[in-house]
């Protein structure tokens, strides 16, 4: 005897795994953000650091 009540996915609605507009980022992804995003930071940090020794004048040399 088969139960017929026994819900199940509809095959109209399915979508293969990686194409739903949710997906769930991998932790290698959220790795890859963070880093990018620090890198970016460390340029940004870079620069003003950079442009402060040059206001200053600390980057020439007294020779």
């Amino acid at each position: 005897m088969i139960n017929d009540n026994i819900s199940r996915p509809s095959q109209g609605n399915s979508q293969p795994i990686g194409k739903h507009p949710r997906d769930v980022p991998s932790e290698l992804e959220i790795i890859m953000q963070d880093f990018e995003r620090r890198n970016l930071d460390l340029k940004t940090d870079y620069k003003k650091l950079r442009f402060s020794i040059r206001t200053v004048g600390l980057g020439k040399t007294s020779e």
